[in-house]
């Protein structure tokens, strides 16, 4: 699965997520989410295979987790 990786500091706000919230309480977070063009316009694109290569980035992950516990 081809990745990239996009390093950027929550502490500038920016990302309109929870994250520059949690990141202000000392924990460490990631922002994950599929790529989208326009995003919040009444017109956002989105590329099937994005999706799902998220999707499975993330079952891997999860599953992963689970084999830890």
């Amino acid at each position: 699965m081809a990745s990239r990786e996009l390093s950027a500091t929550v502490d500038v706000g920016g990302g309109g997520t929870i994250a520059q919230f949690v990141a202000a309480l000392n924990i460490d977070v990631v922002d994950l989410g599929v790529p989208i063009i326009s995003m919040h316009s009444p017109f956002e694109i989105s590329s099937k295979l994005d999706v799902y290569n998220t999707y499975l980035a993330f079952k891997a992950f999860y599953e992963k987790s689970k084999r830890r516990i």
